[in-house]
């Protein structure tokens, strides 16, 4: 938190291939003291990605720009209220994600995600 204190954060992430190169995200987290739910829908392009993304708690929204490269990417989300850089690496049935925004109340997230077995 941007108060220099921790949490311990649980999220459920669901994503869904709309076609090759599109897929929607759905992303929700919560603390003891703080939930956000953010989607996003983006584009690859080569190793460009663009889309449009809502954190709908908080009724803001924005646009996504970044690259891909191998299994990692970088994204940067922006708004005219908020800006975030996200890292994503997903190897095998895991994800981690970092999100880190300066200046916001939640200044940066770590984020581990677990496919789960069908």
């Amino acid at each position: 938190m941007s108060n220099g204190t921790k949490e311990r954060i649980r999220c459920q992430a669901t994503y869904r291939l709309e076609s090759r190169n599109k897929v929607d995200l759905r992303l929700s987290c919560s603390s003891d003291s703080y939930k956000f739910e953010l989607q996003s829908d983006t584009i690859a392009t080569g190793q460009a990605i663009s889309g449009n993304w809502i954190e709908t708690t908080r009724r803001v929204s924005g646009q996504l720009v970044g690259r891909i490269s191998g299994n990692r990417m970088n994204l940067r989300a922006e708004s005219q209220t908020f800006n975030a850089l996200l890292d994503m690496t997903t190897r095998g049935n895991r994800q981690a994600i970092s999100i880190r925004s300066p200046g916001s109340e939640m200044s940066e997230v770590s984020i581990s995600l677990t496919r789960r077995s069908r």
